[in-house]
Formats: structure tokens, C-alpha cells, sequence
């Protein structure tokens, strides 16, 4: 037998030695108080005694059971698992009141998947329903434009609500970019932009004949899809590579502070309504249905042969 079959013979004797010597004093420990409290209304005396050296043997076997934990290092072990672990829920706890803090302040209410999700769909329909000033930053959103068919009829039904639509100019070279990363041709992009136009059209017309909304192009290219209302903005940040992709739909509020997220969407959005560089797109689109142009390929032209105005 070798050294350490020795050693490991001689710990499990010890163990089991001490595992009956426990359990035969935890026994005796049991029975002196029980005989104890039996004499305790006949034998004062010889009950007190009793009672004194049952609770010594079961006090010592307590004492001696917290000494052999302690040793052998497994209460200190455990002590330090469940305080790294405190620590880390404490971390994580705080982590989320600051992210908490950090949305309150720039005006984050909540974020969405994007606009199949039922509870974002209802949240844009809310704010195309009930906003007296919308702005609408999208490319063409021909698919959102149908999925919203009966609150933008009614928002459009109504005088005292005015509605604009930013998109890409279709003769610049942000439309030429996004057309590109739908990998689509620049005419299809345009002839996309044309058919939301004519779908917002069929919703209402006013006695003028004219569109009851605005929409503008502006020269540059969109990153993101954008509701904005007097109060409120439902933005979805677009990826830069194509594809289709799930995009997310984030809920801003205006704040009393006025140092919020919606203020700097709000200040984006009133420069791209700038003169330079920007086009009426409903009379673009409007002179384009009277007199269409075609160019030698039999394709629509979008007006890159001449300016728009």
C-alpha cells in the first residue's frame, strides 16, 4: 500500500470515527435533556443537572460541527460566491437605474420591433390620427403607406391637420444611393416615391384639386424613418448595408428640458425643409401625370434631363 492510499485510508477511518462519536454524543446529548425536562416538576436539582450537561455535549457538537466547516474552508468559499454574486446583481441593478436615468433625460419612452409589431403599429396610428403637425421622413414607404391605408384617409380627410412627407429628390444622388442599396434602378425608385404620391392622392382632394399634404425632396440621404408629431417621434434608424433587415422603432417624448432626443430630430428635420436644394414634390409628380416624358429607352424619365423645380 502506498504513502497516500495510507493517508487517504486513515482520513475516512478518522472521518467515520468521528461521524459515530457524533452521532452517539448527539444521541446522549438528546436523551440527558429529555430526562431532564421529565424531572423537572419531581427533582429540581437532579433535572437542572441533567439539563446543564445535555446542553454542554449539544453546544459543544454545535461548536464543533461550525469549526470543522470553518476549516476546511467551504463556509469562506461559499461566503465569497454569494457575495460576488450580490455584488454582481448590485452592478447590474445599478447598470439599469442609469439606463433608466439616461432615457428619461433624453425623452425615451420605449422601443419596438419595427412596424409589424402590433403595439408599434398602434403607437404610429395613434400619432398619424392624432397630431395637428406631422412630418414623415421615409424613401417612398409604399408598404407602410398601405398598412396605415385608413388613418392617413382620415388625417387627410381632415383640414385642420397638416401633414408633410420628406423624401429623397429623385435627380440626386442620395436617391441614386438608396435605390442602389435596394438594389433597384433609380427609375424604379422614383416610380416607388411616384405611386405613394398617387396613393395619398386617392385618399382626398381638396376643391382646388391640389393634394391635401406636402411633400418635399431634399438633396441628401435618409438614415432612418421618422414620425414627428408636435410632442412625440417614432424613429427607426435604417441599416447602411442592404438587404431586409429587422429594424427597431424608438419612442421619443418631448421633455420639459427641452435637452432631449426629440428636439434634435425636431432641429433635423426643419433643415431639411430648407429652400436650397429642395424640390415640391406634388407638383413634380403632379407635371410629370399631366405631361409624361419618355426617353429613348421607353423608360418614365424622373426629370434628371432638366432641373426640377
Amino acid at each position: 500500500m502506498d504513502e497516500d492510499a495510507s493517508v487517504n485510508l486513515h482520513r475516512k477511518v478518522v472521518s467515520q470515527t468521528y461521524r459515530v462519536l457524533f452521532g452517539v454524543s448527539l444521541l446522549l446529548a438528546v436523551v440527558i435533556i429529555t430526562i431532564g425536562v421529565s424531572l423537572r416538576h419531581h427533582h429540581d436539582s437532579a433535572s437542572l443537572v441533567l439539563l446543564a450537561v445535555g446542553t454542554g455535549i449539544f453546544s459543544t457538537l454545535v461548536f464543533n460541527i461550525l469549526d470543522a466547516v470553518l476549516s476546511r474552508g467551504e463556509f469562506s468559499r461559499l461566503l465569497e460566491e454569494q457575495s460576488a454574486l450580490m455584488m454582481g446583481h448590485l452592478a447590474a441593478l445599478h447598470e439599469q437605474q442609469d439606463a433608466v436615468a439616461n432615457a428619461r433625460d433624453i425623452g425615451l419612452v420605449k422601443i419596438f420591433p419595427w412596424d409589424q409589431d402590433v403595439e408599434c403599429r398602434a403607437a404610429m396610428a395613434r400619432l398619424i390620427k392624432e397630431a395637428r403637425q406631422l412630418t414623415v421622413v421615409m424613401n417612398y414607404a409604399r408598404s407602410w403607406t398601405n398598412r396605415h391605408h385608413d388613418v392617413l384617409a382620415e388625417r387627410m380627410a381632415d383640414p385642420a391637420r397638416r401633414t408633410l412627407f420628406l423624401l429623397p429628390r429623385p435627380d440626386e444622388i442620395g436617391a441614386r444611393a438608396q435605390a442602389e442599396k435596394q438594389s433597384a434602378t433609380l427609375s424604379t425608385f422614383s416610380e416607388d416615391q411616384r405611386e405613394t404620391f398617387e396613393t395619398l392622392c386617392r385618399y382626398t382632394r381638396t376643391e382646388s384639386g391640389s393634394p391635401p399634404f406636402e411633400m418635399i425632396g431634399h438633396r441628401f440621404f435618409n438614415t432612418y424613418f421618422l414620425l414627428l408629431s408636435d410632442t412625440e417621434a417614432l424613429l427607426s434608424p435604417m441599416f447602411i448595408s442592404g438587404g431586409k433587415k429587422d429594424l427597431s422603432c424608438f419612442w421619443y417624448r418631448k421633455t420639459a428640458t427641452g435637452d432631449d432626443y426629440y428636439s434634435k430630430l425636431a432641429a433635423d428635420v426643419s433643415a431639411l425643409k430648407e429652400p436650397e436644394g429642395s424640390i415640391d414634390l406634388c407638383r413634380h409628380f403632379l407635371a410629370e401625370r399631366a405631361a409624361p416624358q419618355i426617353d429613348t429607352s421607353g423608360e418614365r424619365s424622373l426629370g434628371v434631363r432638366q432641373p426640377l423645380h
